[in-house]
């Protein structure tokens, strides 16, 4: 309180005022508010204004150790990196009785972008002081403006390279820069030089995540100049005022007129400036980055406008992304490309009814001819379909004789090219003259009587194309005589649906339906006709829930049949192709007729696939009507709901009359005959696997698998299973019996809840014998009952017996049973143990003998098929670590993960016996589970090796099985490839170009942009327990600061789980150890600590799968390493006493380490090293983002290349400076 010069108190206003003025600098504390004194500077006429110095432009004069103390470290470290403008340092909001007032912005609020002046504050307008703002616009340049509601159709960032990806949008910046015919920019003065500009571009932020770059600029380029502006082109490269600044993209513009009133208080003036004016108006600003990127900006633009002014560019890349480009063939339709043409032909009033059905068509099927303009304007629209050996066009439009020409050119090159000939059918009306006419002046002959194709149809013999398509407008001088008859050959293509795999079943009278194939979507007013009809039909809001979920499924991939009478929706039906069977995934129908009439339709479908039929989980008035069709209800199919199958072998019976076939099985099951043979060995082509259905992902490369070599046959075994004496009854759920030979030997004979479950389980013993554990000797038998299984009578005791007993004898058989576990849980043998802990049988030497394995492969112990029977091996958590299995838990429950990746590495080296001991269509999906086990089993090998914790590494490898069967692997590409260059730094790694792209040239593959696969890990770390936000919360922090809060919390909890002694073993930066565990526990606090750990598991086994699974360069499979390059500060080097040349240098570091994978960055140091690096040390890749669909990476820009790395006693070799 010394320091308090006075005191007054001021009753003025509803409440008193406490002005605390201080006598260190004379400045006052206004309720809060920090207002030091002012001098008033008089101006006089006839005298020079007095010359002052900005706060801003003293505040860089000074020393940066005056800087730092003024600012403070934290505040001034963000300046100097860019992270806000010296004007943000104060906030003005609207104070209630100071009006506007200033305030110190928080370090928090500088990064999150705020500070300045409140945009919400509007000063009243004043007329600019400079005489340079216009007041009408110059002429424009002649450059042609670009359709911008093209453009609207267009990912801006996906034209080319030049533009990069999108920031995320509250990063993301776009603006103009705009020409006059003089080849003059305009430019702007922000007010009060604000963010130490003087002269700028007119940009500004995106309002929203979804908001196109063509709407941003050009509502901030109005608000900043007054002008209303067209797109003209876009000025190539991306830029920034500094790392982790705004990143801006920038249009070509041309004026379409200027409106003071649309001009904000932001811009003080404004000047048209030829490109050296510009320069050096620039250049005033204070803001050093800033002023170089407007530079930057400047002389592309000027470039890019030269060039498209002379003619030396065009804008034809930009459209040639979704085919706009003149005279495009486009021959699969985005829906992009179809919502623009819709919006172009509303335009046309007299757009013909043949350009409908044209629109129509293409979108059903996605083939068409569509003519653009360069600026994206519709002129000629064509459907067409692809048959054996003619094309056929049903509908043609064009806007004139020349457009309608280029269309059937077009066409016509298209068949001849496939050695085809083409028919078109023509419009009426005075469209049908014009078609006519081009076709005629391009050698189309016309149809009519005695001709190849009926009248009104124009066409061109499939001999004639040759000739034809060397000269087109020359044919009609050289084209051949017409033939005296018809070729009956000659077939019509029809409509086919496009991509369809299957063929559209017969269509009756009474329905119009169309078959919809994989992957297409519905057209857009079909759920609102559909909706329509339900409401009419007063349908119950299931229904209409049900023809949503097909559309979807259709969208997604599946088929699907949709139903119509007299042009009134009455049902759909989706469906699709998995393993054996062919299921329904959704359905809704008006009535039980239409139902019946699409069960006929798929049924007849899955005849000609040689599938069964099941109908997924129907519920209600429908489910009963299924029984009375006869189809039997089954649990097995999926997720525990009740589906209803038809098998293929009663096909015919129910097409024939569905209401008779019904009511004859309606209290019977199906009935199957059996061959008779004699009781002679199985062989192995007479032994079938029960059909099972399965989800076939896209298949991942896997070692060949060996033929089957048969079960074995061995000759000691009795010639007859059935004429062995019965000493007695086993029980158990397959029918087990104890018989005895004349010799007195005893045998266990099975014949199993069916022939293939008994077939299975003798493949089971032979397989668990190929893999080493111990099974009695057994033999399959053919005897006229069906299959039967002997196997040897093994004498011992049970093994619910000895752990009951427990003591030392029950923890070495309980470790003894643990030592195959890998082989159970690939095998998925979930009843090894079985419930009464008696399918293990124990000899008087301890030797532990496996004797009931029926409940292996795709066959649950009695006899059912299992729902997940896939090539996922999740048994290998279920089986140990569910403690509502209690028996398994009993067992297995204690075991190690490690012991059990040891197990599987050494699995893998009888992979080959065990498959040849299996049937085909098992040994597919055994052999990719033993892939995937493999997988997880040498990972963990690594973790153990560098003593990660074992519940971790558990947790991890159970993540990256449950990725894989989420689909997200797939997802993923196998290679990405990068140019290479050069690098300044004598490197032994080979140094690369930062933007890698897969084998579709596209950059970062699906890892970033729309669809990326980091939609799918969020969506999986949400649902899985995590929380996504954690993540983004890292990266972006991770991009400003690795010593930040949330980095360095994660740098704790990677060495947490890799170290015994996380303070001793890394290096912990100048806020020390301490700091971090306050910041882990604050961070837990914050989302939950299981959240918070389950969430970094989840992300860091996707990260896991990214490198594991993707090909690209400094990358060695074999080793399972990335070659990482790393710049460490200069200190780092002297303390530790290192010469450039040095080699297997080890030193303490900290747990999370920016390094480089394609070429070396210097950041905080320039002393390169190089390092070798596990794969499960990397904690994130640049190659994926952030933000999901916004295309920009987790961390800060592309050109840092950056892997996080666990660099712990990692060798490295010094390479110097």
């Amino acid at each position: 309180m010394g320091n308090i010069k006075s005191v007054e108190i001021t009753e003025d206003y509803a409440g008193p005022v406490y002005d605390i003025q201080v006598a260190v600098d004379a400045s006052f504390i206004v309720n809060g508010i920090v207002v030091h004194n002012c001098t008033m500077i008089p101006i006089v006429p006839g005298f020079d204004p007095v010359q002052y110095e900005t706060g801003e432009k003293w505040f860089r004069r000074q020393p940066e150790s005056v800087q730092k103390k003024m600012m403070g470290p934290g505040k001034f470290k963000a300046w100097k990196e860019g992270r806000f403008k010296f004007g943000q340092l104060a906030t003005v909001k609207e104070n209630a009785i100071w009006g506007p007032s200033a305030q110190v912005t928080s370090l928090k609020d500088l990064l999150r972008g705020n500070g300045g002046y409140d945009p919400t504050l509007k000063p009243k307008k004043q007329s600019p002081p400079f005489p340079s703002l216009p007041s009408a616009n110059p002429i424009p340049t002649h450059l042609p403006a670009l359709d911008h509601d093209v453009l609207l159709n267009i990912d801006m960032h996906q034209v080319g390279p030049d533009w990069g990806f999108q920031a995320h949008w509250e990063n993301q910046s776009y603006g103009g820069v705009i020409f006059d015919d003089q080849g003059r920019v305009l430019l702007r003065k922000p007010t009060n030089d604000f963010g130490g500009y003087t002269w700028t571009f007119p940009k500004g932020h995106m309002d929203s995540p979804d908001e196109h770059p063509v709407h941003v600029a050009s509502r901030e380029v109005e608000q900043e100049s007054g002008h209303d502006c067209a797109i003209i082109g876009l000025v190539p490269g991306q830029y920034q005022a500094g790392p982790g600044s705004t990143v801006n993209n920038f249009f070509l513009m041309k004026s379409n007129g200027f409106d003071k009133s649309k001009m904000d208080w932001e811009t003080e003036d404004l000047i048209w400036a030829t490109p050296a004016e510009a320069k050096a108006l620039i250049k005033q600003g204070a803001n050093k980055p800033g002023v170089d990127r407007d530079l930057a900006i400047l002389g592309a633009a000027t470039k890019m406008h030269s060039d498209l002014s002379t003619g030396t560019a065009s804008n034809d890349y930009i459209f040639k992304q979704k085919g706009y480009t003149p005279n495009a063939i486009i021959t699969n339709f985005s829906n992009a490309t179809i919502e623009k043409i819709k919006k172009d032909v509303i335009k046309l009033a007299d757009f013909p009814k043949s350009g409908w059905q044209a629109l129509a068509d293409i979108e059903h099927a996605g083939k068409g001819v569509a003519i653009f303009t360069q600026t994206g304007e519709l002129k000629a629209l064509a459907s067409f379909v692809d048959g054996e050996d003619v094309f056929k066009s049903e509908a043609i439009w064009g806007e004139s004789n020349a457009n309608v020409k280029q269309v059937l050119l077009n066409l016509g090159k298209m068949a001849a090219k496939q050695k085809k000939g083409i028919v078109v059918a023509m419009p009426g009306g005075d469209l049908g003259s014009t078609a006519k006419k081009a076709a005629k002046a391009i050698g189309f002959e016309p149809g009519g009587q005695n001709k190849h194709y009926p009248a009104n149809q124009y066409y061109l013999l499939e001999d004639w194309m040759p000739a034809w398509k060397k000269k087109p407008s020359a044919f009609n001088e050289i084209k051949p005589e017409l033939p005296g008859t018809i070729k009956q050959t000659r077939k019509d293509p029809g409509q086919k649906s496009a991509g369809a795999k299957v063929p559209v079943p017969p269509q009756p009278a009474a329905y119009d339906r169309v078959h919809w194939a994989g992957g297409e979507s519905l057209a857009g007013d079909y759920a609102g006709k559909a909706d329509a009809a339900l409401k009419k039909n007063k349908s119950e809001a299931g229904i209409k829930a049900g023809v949503a979920k097909a559309i979807n499924s259709i969208a997604g991939g599946h088929q699907g049949l949709t139903y119509e009478k007299n042009g009134e929706f009455t049902g759909i039906i989706s469906f699709q192709e998995q393993g054996a069977i062919l299921k329904t995934s959704s359905a809704a129908f008006v009535d039980f007729e239409t139902n019946k009439q699409a069960l006929k339709d798929v049924i007849k479908i899955a005849k000609a696939g040689g599938k069964d039929v099941v109908i997924y989980g129907p519920g209600g008035p429908i489910s009963a009507q299924y029984k009375k069709w006869g189809f039997q209800v089954n649990q097995d199919y999926g997720n525990g709901a009740a589906s209803f199958v038809l098998k293929k072998q009663n096909f015919d019976d129910w097409l024939k009359d569905p209401d008779g076939y019904g009511e004859k099985v309606k209290s019977t099951k199906p009935k199957t005959t059996a061959t008779k043979p004699k009781a002679t060995p199985v062989s192995p082509a007479a032994r079938t696997s029960p059909d099972t259905p399965r989800a076939t992902p896209k298949p991942r490369q896997i070692p060949p698998i060996p033929n089957q070599v048969g079960l074995p046959e061995p000759d000691d075994f009795p010639p007859d299973p059935l004429a062995l004496k019965v000493v007695k009854q086993l029980g158990g759920s397959t029918g087990a019996v104890l018989v005895e030979d004349a010799q007195g030997r005893r045998y266990v004979r099975k014949r199993g809840n069916s022939r293939e479950h008994v077939i299975m389980e003798a493949h089971a013993d032979a397989a668990y014998a190929a893999a080493g554990a111990n099974v009695p000797r057994f033999r399959l038998y053919e005897t006229e009952g069906g299959p039967v299984k002997l196997a040897e009578y093994i004498e011992g005791e049970e093994l619910g017996k000895i752990l009951k007993a427990g003591g030392k004898r029950a923890d070495k058989i309980r470790k003894e049973v643990q030592k195959t576990f890998a082989v159970d849980a690939i095998l998925s043998n979930r009843d090894i143990v079985g419930l009464g802990y008696d399918n293990i049988l124990v000899t008087k030497d301890d030797k532990v003998y496996r004797i009931d394995n029926g409940g292996s492969f795709q066959f649950r112990a009695q006899g059912a098929l299992k729902t997940d029977w896939d090539e996922y091996p999740s048994d290998l958590w279920t089986m140990r670590r569910k403690p509502e299995f209690q028996q398994l838990h009993d067992v297995f429950g204690g075991l190690n993960f490690y012991s059990v990746c040891d197990q599987i590495v050494d699995l893998e080296k009888r992979r080959n016996k065990i498959l040849e001991s299996v049937p085909a269509e098992v040994a597919e999906i055994l052999a990719r589970r033993i892939q995937n086990a493999v997988d997880i089993g040498v990972t963990g090998q690594d973790m153990q090796k560098d003593k990660f914790y074992e519940m971790f590494a558990d947790d991890f490898a159970q993540t990256r099985i449950d990725l894989r069967r989420a689909g997200i692997r797939d997802r993923m590409s196998t290679a990405l490839t990068a140019n290479k260059t050069s690098s300044r730094w004598k490197t032994k790694g080979e140094t690369y170009s930062t933007m890698p792209v897969d084998e579709d040239g596209r950059a970062f593959d699906n890892l970033r942009g729309r669809n990326s696969v980091v939609a799918d890990i969020e969506e999986f770390i949400n649902k899985n327990g995590g929380n996504y936000d954690i993540i983004k919360n890292w990266g972006a922090e991770q991009g400003y600061d690795s010593w930040y809060d949330a980095p360095i919390a994660k740098k704790l909890w990677m060495a947490n789980i890799s170290s015994d002694n996380p303070e001793r073993d890394f290096y912990w930066g100048r806020q020390g150890y301490k700091y971090a565990v306050k910041q882990l526990a604050a961070i837990k606090r914050q989302y939950g600590a299981d959240v918070y750990d389950k969430t970094n598991n989840l992300y860091q086994a996707f990260v896991y799968e990214v490198i594991s699974n993707i090909d690209f360069p400094n990358r060695d499979a074999k080793n399972r390493t990335v070659h990482l390059f790393r710049t460490e500060n200069r200190d780092v080097i002297n303390i530790n006493k290192l010469r450039p040349g040095d080699k297997n240098v080890v030193i303490t570091r900290g747990a999370a380490e920016s390094t480089s994978i394609f070429k070396p960055i210097t950041v905080h140091g320039s002393e390169l090293t190089e390092q070798d690096v596990p794969w499960h040390r990397i904690l994130g890749v640049y190659f994926t983002e952030r933000y999901a669909g916004y295309g920009s990476g987790p961390f800060l820009g592309d050109g840092e290349n950056e892997f996080l790395a666990l660099l712990k006693d990692i060798p490295f070799d010094y390479v110097g400076r």
